[in-house]
């Protein structure tokens, strides 16, 4: 490999081209706020929700083949154009896609947004083309994995911020910016509401036999008719707000839901709520407008960067030898379970952080609403935060009696910047703090993350083993219990994703020469699992639970678990390829 480049000048490449796996981990995250606004403004089941994340993800797909067809045909374009131009190529389209939320908020077109999501996921997936093999070619081979894993947990802060930032902006708060609804608007509902509790009241005296017996066990429709007269009391003290509203058209269809199961008459309720759920249906997508402002914005904070890229001085690189066209990558077997997976790694964290609101919604879970579990996702996001800060120390050459010092400060910042985020998107929702004592179970999977990095003895295939065996392990325990218990372990999660990224991707990519910028491509490809496993978990929400849904990420860490104990040796012990 060729380079013009100082230790010096590559510092200060490394530390610009960190600063876009910041904005990408932050726009990404966005998408698992926007599942469930999507699915409750445009009155989506799970499955239709979850195609955010397949217009999004399936994008990477597309342009990764494209590019890879290229490659294949003509040689590779980023060794051609450069890895500066194919930065700001991505930069600029994933602005594109950033300014047409706008138009598509405008018309209040789900399919318009997913348009705007795979144009912004294609840049997006440029961005990642060009940055990856860029970061861990940015000095020596054997340090690649650290230098990755350092970005990455830039990459990371920005899914820590992004639920507060995007939370505030795109579910509003209930301290700031949540405006009472128009007093006829607010009428038409309370009254609407009213009536149809009463119905609802007389739709229990009118059960019997086995339906009468199970509702006496469960009272799953007189809790729900309880909470809704509380928001009711709540609206007359003191108004009713968006939020509000929303809750009691949730709580209205669950309660009419319920009927149904038990073959009760439901077109009473139905009829009684209708003018209420109409003037809620038009105030939501009418909230679709909070969506302007924030894309517009990202927008525009993309065209800036792609500018300032531009005109700064970066180092060159090439690849030695000539570039052929033709599979290449392929030829290398420990490229090619690599390949996997990145798969299956991506498609089980998309999957987790896509229903994460939702999960916590769950009755059988936490119950909480999407304005107070979105603070959540600051952990689980911050989790591989933590885990990558910690794993680019844990890689690195620096002395083994400086490692952990610095690993345990690097975990205490980064816990702090977690829970002041987090703390502070539930004081501006709810108007109080989280308790510092409930944090308390994360601050022990934080502990054991420890004791798993020392197992790993900073090697990358037995770390990516290592982790994904607990992965694994809490994911069951998730599906398995309810409460502080279920939601714990799944935040728990992402302190075990965090090294899985820079250590597959290094793995995967090391002693590819020529073929770093196909193999690169390739990988990139296969972020693919973002947009396929979260559709197969939709559909298994929709038909078995969000509980069992959770079997498709277990399938996810199995695999994983099998590539870094298994995979790696086949890079290690010899320098087998595949026949072409």
């Amino acid at each position: 490999m060729s380079d013009q480049s100082r230790p010096s000048g590559n510092r200060f490449a490394f530390a610009t081209v960190t600063s876009l796996f910041f904005m990408w981990g932050f726009i990404t995250c966005l998408n698992d706020l926007l599942i469930p606004k999507f699915k409750t403004d445009f009155d989506l089941n799970q499955l239709q929700a979850n195609t955010v994340q397949f217009a999004f993800f399936g994008a990477y797909f597309l342009i990764s083949l494209i590019y890879f067809l290229i490659s294949a045909s003509k040689g590779d374009p980023i060794n051609k154009i450069g890895y500066k131009n194919g930065l700001v190529l991505g930069l600029l389209i994933a602005g594109i896609g950033c300014i047409l939320f706008y138009p598509a908020a405008q018309v209040y077109k789900f399919w318009f947004f997913l348009v705007a999501l795979g144009v912004l996921g294609a840049g997006v997936t440029i961005i990642q083309i060009a940055a990856n093999p860029y970061v861990t070619i940015l000095g020596p081979e054997k340090s690649g994995s650290s230098r990755l894993n350092l970005a990455q947990g830039f990459n990371s802060l920005g899914y820590v911020i992004a639920p507060f930032l995007g939370g505030i902006l795109i579910f509003g708060s209930e301290v700031f910016d949540s405006p009472l609804l128009k007093e006829a608007d607010s009428k038409a509902i309370i009254v609407n509401t009213q009536n149809f509790l009463t119905e609802s009241d007389k739709a229990i005296e009118g059960l019997t036999g086995e339906n009468k017996e199970s509702l006496a066990a469960t009272k799953t429709i007189q809790d729900t008719i309880a909470e809704s007269r509380e928001i009711l009391a709540k609206a007359d003290k003191d108004g009713l707000k968006m939020q509000g509203a929303t809750d009691l058209r949730n709580k209205a269809l669950a309660i009419t839901d319920s009927f149904e199961e038990k073959k009760t008459n439901t077109e009473p309720l139905v009829a009684t709520f209708s003018p209420a759920n109409k003037v809620i249906r038009n105030l939501q997508l009418a909230e679709l407008d909070s969506l302007k402002a924030p894309y517009l914005g990202l927008g525009i904070a993309f065209f800036l960067c792609a500018i300032i890229f531009k005109f700064i001085s970066l180092p060159s690189f090439t690849q030695d030898g000539m570039i052929e066209p033709g599979i290449t990558a392929f030829k290398h077997k420990h490229f090619v379970w690599g390949w996997l997976a990145i798969f299956f790694y991506v498609g089980s964290e998309v999957t987790i952080g896509s229903i994460l609101v939702n999960y916590l919604g769950d009755p059988t879970v936490a119950n909480l609403p999407e304005n107070e579990a979105d603070k959540y996702l600051s952990f689980c996001w911050g989790g591989i935060m933590i885990g990558r800060l910690m794993g680019a120390i844990s890689l690195s050459e620096m002395k083994e009696s400086k490692k952990f010092p610095f690993m345990v400060a690097a975990a205490a910042i980064s816990l702090l910047v977690i829970y002041a985020s987090a703390t502070f998107k539930q004081y501006l929702t709810v108007g109080e703090h989280i308790n510092p004592v409930d944090v308390l179970p994360y601050v022990g999977l934080i502990a054991l993350s420890f004791v798993f990095f020392k197992l790993g003895k900073s090697s990358a295939g037995k770390m990516v083993g290592l982790f994904a065996l607990v992965a694994s392990a809490l994911t069951i325990f998730s599906m398995s219990t309810s409460n502080n218990y279920a939601l714990w372990s799944i935040l728990g999660i992402g302190l075990f994703n965090s090294i899985m990224w820079s250590n597959i991707f290094s793995l995967s990519i090391k002693g590819l020469g020529k073929d770093t910028s196909q193999g690169s491509a390739l990988l990139v490809m296969m972020i693919v699992g973002g947009a396929i496993m979260p559709l197969a978990q939709g559909w298994l929400t929709d038909s078995y639970g969000i509980r069992a849904s959770l079997g498709i990420v277990l399938l996810g860490y199995v695999y994983l678990a099998w590539f870094g104990f298994f995979a790696p040796k086949a890079k290690e012990t010899s320098e087998e390829v595949i026949a072409a």
